[in-house]
């Protein structure tokens, strides 16, 4: 089979002209028109030069013809005029008139009593002409491009001298010229014809042979040249002795020749080295797909690596975590509440590092995408600080949280990874502070284009610091201060590269200042859309309404006053319950119209102040905050009228205080209030897990909050104990990731037998999962699913999460009601 040559990549991609289809101009042509227009145009210049000068020429002959004639008759005609002897002036004018160059003659005395000849009027017309030259046809009326010329002499007395008797008048025209010089022009042009007659054909003979057909030859061979050819061509060079007695032309012609081998020779160099070009690309690029192939393979293999590594890492991790919970709970001895703390916290910072790791390998692999969703900042804020409400504890350093009036309630953004970053820096920032206080301040940088905005949030603490050198070697991967970092502290080094990453992918950047002795600020900036219309979070006729507020903090001073300003409420702040009491006996404060009764603990409990009493009957119906750290809140549990209570523990912020008094306000009016699930034995639980372990913890968890738990060991099982029981369970914990019917394909045959019931109440499925990312929750979702909660789970965390779906059950429920 024929193969195409290949195209050489040196050579020019147009093909050879063709000369049957390209007709270019001749030069021999151009060079002919070009000889002969410059020659014809110096030849009328010169032309009309010599016919002007002729023109001129024969003006002046004919002025002095006419100066010869007037004089030759003008002493006759001065004897006649003198004596008055009209005949002899008849026979001058007659002899006069024999003169073809005269148009007009005209005799007057000085008194004008005598006048004869030919009279001229303004316009130049012959009102009289002696009858002997009736023969000549000259008129100046068929002549109107003519100039008419007068030559006038004036006529002196032949006896007295000096004295004018009259004028003697001859008019001639350059008619007259333009016929003599007419002659000359014929003359000129006939030699002017035949000189360019004469001219063309030598140039014809002279260019056609010295420039024309060796031009024309040479042209042709460049046209039929193939640039792509490898072939020998088979015209050859002129020798240099052969060159010697030739023209330009000929040199032209021997170095095309040369140039044409030259041509031939490296085309065929490039054909060679083309076609092992192709050999080696043809190779390099199958390796390349191979390579590729390879490459893919490994990507699928270390997503998939990733996502189980996750699984089968959180799965023991929530055993040991979870089962650590447990037993702290039921545990009351110290030295083994020691041991479970220890086992508890070492959970804890292994399941921290993995985290890293697997954040950082998606991160690496390009599997991290952005899931922007409208949230409130606000309250995710909320979440995020409730994360360190033990570590505010145990360490005794608050968290303030601070945001500008001017950043939007609601705002869309990627609330996870935002939360990773925070979760991050805060936890940095407690791991190397250990007195004073962090404190958290978000505002508004500057719009970006239309409803977009710049959000930078500014983390400060009072910690150890670093040193200005380290600051730009934070956010490398592997990376932490100094070696002694991962001595005394631990960590991956992985979280502040990740942080970057994440901000990268937000819209914004991030940074760092320290200064060793003053603690360091963490910032970040990200940009995120939001609404014109923001929401109201006012409370219902809570305007103008106060607060009364016990407290020394300076913190929880800042962050009521705050509060106060933006919903319009008065406050009234005391050092301690006495000053209180005091101004209330002295009638000086109102406090029928108070909004919230809030007061900060401490390690003397105000319920066994002396004041107490006073003061419960004096905010008997009123909501009361009680503010401090997590070990220093008393059980609501214990107290009475516990629906009047708010326990809001630090971290503090705007937000968890204006969500107390709103929960007490949801709690008396029967929609809010919390779930108890000692609610004689009704809410059971299935728990649906493969792993023995996993499933164990879970149970004994549940147990822990007063909900008997029994398990399954995998979906087909809890279909079948759901089936024979011929109602759902009220709660079911639903693991994931099974073999033979996970936990999507199980709740999606759950939702169904539970239609094919009728009026059956659907079951709280939750999913108890070790993927961390959006598409497993969205499948979860979509399958039916109420919650997803990600492995590993505390006994508090699995707590409030299930309290949270069951009241917002409740709630859910009594809306559709209304």
């Amino acid at each position: 089979m024929d193969k195409t040559p290949p195209t050489n990549p040196n050579s020019l991609s147009e093909p050879p002209l063709n000369d049957n289809k390209i007709k270019g101009k001749q030069l021999s042509k151009q060079l002919i028109r070009a000889i002969l227009s410059v020659y014809m145009v110096i030849a009328i210049v010169i032309t009309g030069a010599q016919l002007t000068a002729e023109f001129h020429q024969e003006k002046n002959n004919l002025k002095a013809q006419i100066e010869t004639l007037a004089n030759t008759f003008k002493l006759t005609i001065t004897e006649a005029l003198w004596n008055y002897d009209n005949e002899q002036l008849s026979a001058s004018l007659e002899g006069i008139y024999r003169n073809q160059e005269v148009f007009g003659i005209a005799i007057r005395s000085e008194d004008q009593s005598h006048t004869l000849g030919n009279t001229l009027d303004k316009q130049g017309v012959i009102s009289y002409r002696a009858t002997l030259n009736d023969d000549l046809t000259k008129s100046l009326v068929e002549n109107n491009y003519a100039e008419l010329y007068k030559n006038e002499l004036v006529l002196y007395s032949p006896e007295t001298e000096g004295e004018k008797i009259g004028n003697f008048i001859i008019y001639s025209s350059s008619v007259t010229v333009f016929e003599r010089t007419y002659a000359t022009l014929l003359i000129t042009l006939f030699s002017a014809l035949v000189k360019t007659t004469g001219l063309w054909i030598i140039a014809i003979l002279i260019i056609n042979r010295w420039v024309a057909r060796p031009i024309d030859q040479l042209s042709q061979h460049i046209i039929k040249l193939d640039l792509n050819s490898s072939e020998t061509p088979t015209l050859e060079p002129l020798s240099a002795e052969q060159l010697r007695n030739k023209n330009e032309l000929a040199f032209l012609e021997t170095s095309f020749y040369s140039l044409c081998h030259e041509l031939s020779k490296k085309n065929r160099l490039v054909e060679d080295h083309t076609k092992n070009l192709e050999q080696k690309i043809a190779q390099r690029t199958e390796t390349l797909n191979r390579a590729l192939q390879d490459l893919e393979t490994a990507n699928h293999a270390k997503r998939d690596f990733i996502s189980n590594m996750g699984h089968e890492l959180r799965t023991p991790l929530n055993s040991i975590i979870g089962m650590s919970c447990v037993l702290l709970k039921k545990t009351s001895a110290t030295k083994d509440r020691q041991i479970l703390n220890i086992i508890k916290e070492s959970g804890d910072s292994l399941l921290f590092i993995i985290n890293d790791i697997l954040d950082y390998s998606r991160l690496d692999s390009g599997q991290l995408e952005l899931n922007p969703v409208e949230f409130d900042l606000a309250a995710q804020l909320d979440r995020t600080l409730s994360l360190f409400t033990e570590q505010a504890c145990s360490k005794r350093i608050p968290l303030n949280c601070n945001i500008a009036a001017n950043v939007p309630e609601l705002i869309t953004s990627d609330d996870v990874r935002i939360n990773q970053i925070l979760v991050n820096l805060i936890g940095n920032a407690y791991k190397f502070t250990h007195e004073g206080q962090i404190e958290l301040n978000i505002e508004k940088v500057q719009m970006i284009g239309e409803n977009k905005i710049k959000l930078r949030f500014n983390l400060i603490d009072s910690g150890i610091g670093i040193k200005e050198h380290q600051i730009p070697h934070l956010f490398k991967a592997f990376t932490q201060a100094e070696q002694s970092t991962t001595r005394n502290y631990g960590g991956t080094g992985l979280g502040l590269n990740i942080c970057e990453t994440l901000t990268g992918l937000l819209g914004g950047k991030i940074g760092a200042t320290s200064n060793p002795t003053q603690g360091s600020t963490f910032w970040f900036t990200l940009i995120a859309s939001y609404r014109e219309t923001q929401p109201d979070f006012q409370i219902p006729g809570a305007q103008h309404k106060q607060i009364i507020l016990i407290a020394t903090n300076t913190a929880i001073k800042r962050h009521f006053t705050t509060l106060c300003s933006a919903y319009k409420l008065h406050l009234e702040i005391f050092e301690n319950s006495v000053s209180l009491i005091d101004e209330i006996g002295q009638q000086s404060l109102q406090t029928e119209n108070c909004l919230a009764f809030a007061y900060e603990c401490s390690d003397q409990n105000i319920f066994d102040s002396p004041e107490w009493p006073a003061l419960s009957r004096q905010f008997q119906k009123t909501p009361k905050l009680m503010l401090g750290y997590f070990d220093e809140l008393p059980d609501t549990d214990t107290i009475e009228n516990e629906e009047e209570f708010a326990l809001v523990p630090y971290p503090l912020s705007v937000r968890n205080i204006l969500k107390g008094i709103q929960n007490i306000y949801l709690r008396k009016s029967e929609q809010g209030k919390k779930y108890h699930y000692s609610n004689n034995g009704k809410l059971s639980a299935l728990i649906v897990d493969d792993n023995l372990n996993s499933q164990k913890v879970v149970i004994q968890m549940l147990e822990n909050i007063g909900i008997p738990a029994i398990g399954a060991s995998d979906g087909a099982n809890a279909i079948e104990q759901i089936q024979q029981r011929k109602a759902t369970f009220p709660l079911i914990i639903m693991d994931y990731e099974m073999p033979q019917m996970d936990g999507i394909e199980t709740t999606k045959r759950i939702r169904r037998w539970e239609e094919k019931q009728g009026n059956l109440e659907p079951a709280l499925i939750i999913a108890l999962s070790a993927y961390d990312d959006s598409k497993h929750q969205l499948a979860a979702y979509k399958a039916g699913m109420n919650g997803y909660l990600i492995k590993p789970v505390t006994l508090e965390k699995l707590e409030h999460y299930i309290s949270q779906q069951l009241v917002q059950r409740k709630t859910d429920k009594i809306e559709r009601l209304h």
